[in-house]
């Protein structure tokens, strides 16, 4: 038993690091014969969650809001999932159960959408051994989550203050406090300053990468890409994907925010081995 332990803790320390409108909540997984093993399962379906950028509810918020609701929690999982839900304002909530089957580890999990009024479905996986347990739990985590999980990135840089709707919808202001996760394909994003024009293009999400928009307002209208005119000299600068999906949107424009301006002009003559430019 202590070296499965050991084994689980070490899949946890070599988890790597890696955000829609879903928000998740991981309830303690329920262990029978296995307790100690559903602990560390628990914290590698968070660690999944964290790995993909997904919106989380604490842990120890969680576990409060189980607590509160302590009697549903111990007649039922499901109805647990969705108050803790209901009481931490995640949509969407992970339950599980692990139970030890002679020898072998028997994990099951479900995704509670607390938005819809509706039984979800269990997924059974099996561990033959408790070394194997860490790999299929976060497998599984990510096969619920998949939808969200294969999302991709909004990024949006230049003048503060620009309201940003995707298909209509506002999500943010610039500076955004998060890159806004959209489900991957064809969206209208909409930059809107006061008594400015607005800006209306469309972009494709990939799955997995950043897309980043640059844009201040210029002559009375919010524009894309190059917004300082020719005195800067370098107007029309691309915008710069770094390989592995991270981006850096540079503009040559007056902006507002001169500071990130600046950083970003730096960052043209620092780009890491495998830079590439992608078109604006």
């Amino acid at each position: 038993m202590t070296k499965h332990i050991v084994a689980l803790l070490v899949l946890l320390a070599t988890v790597p690091a890696h955000a829609a409108g879903s928000v998740y909540a991981v309830l303690p997984a329920q262990g029978v014969g296995a307790t100690t093993e559903a602990t560390l399962v628990t914290q590698v379906m968070r660690l999944a969650l964290q790995e993909q950028s997904l919106a989380l509810v604490p842990a120890a918020q969680t576990e409060s809001a189980a607590v509160a609701h302590g009697v549903a929690c111990g007649q039922s999982v499901i109805a647990c999932g969705r108050l803790v839900g209901e009481s931490t304002s995640a949509t969407h909530v992970i339950v599980s159960e692990l139970w030890d089957q002679a020898g072998a580890l028997e994990l099951k999990v479900a995704l509670v959408d607390v938005r819809i009024d509706a039984q979800p479905a269990w997924q059974t996986h099996r561990a033959p051994t408790a070394e194997a347990l860490g790999p299929i739990a976060k497998r599984a985590v990510l096969a619920l989550v998949a939808p969200d999980a294969l999302a991709g990135l909004l990024s949006v840089k230049g003048d503060r203050g620009l309201a940003v709707l995707v298909d209509g919808v506002e999500k943010d202001k610039t500076p955004l406090v998060a890159p806004v996760r959209l489900a991957a394909g064809q969206r209208e994003v909409e930059l809107r300053a006061t008594g400015a024009t607005p800006l209306r293009t469309m972009i494709t999400i990939e799955s997995q990468r950043t897309t980043t928009i640059t844009a201040c307002v210029k002559d009375g209208a919010v524009v894309k890409d190059a917004c300082g005119g020719g005195t800067d000299g370098d107007a029309g600068l691309p915008i710069i994907t770094i390989a592995g999906g991270a981006t850096a949107g540079v503009g040559a424009c007056r902006c507002r925010d001169t500071a990130e301006a600046a950083a970003a002009a730096l960052r043209v003559g620092r780009l890491p081995r495998g830079a590439r430019h992608a078109d604006p």
